[in-house]
């Protein structure tokens, strides 16, 4: 993911798996500095996909989004990071 560290952002995304799958989904999110994380993006499956979810937090380690943690379901499995 390249995320730039904007209030609030939207757009589209896919996760590739590990066996070559990609997942289609919407990413929206916000960024915060004064929050830890202070960056929180949510992740929908769109179409086919529909049904997964995930959210992926982020801090900012020496200005550097740096991914903190992920946690949901993609395709009925359960993520966390």
């Amino acid at each position: 993911m390249n995320v730039v560290p904007l209030k609030k952002w939207s757009g589209s995304a896919q996760i590739a798996l590990s066996g070559g799958r990609q997942v289609n989904g919407a990413l929206s999110g916000s960024f915060n500095a004064d929050a830890d994380p202070d960056s929180v993006l949510k992740f929908a499956g769109t179409n086919v996909d529909r049904g997964s979810s995930a959210t992926f937090s982020f801090t900012t380690v020496q200005g550097v989004e740096e991914l903190q943690t992920v946690r949901g379901r993609i395709l009925g499995q359960r993520v966390q990071f």
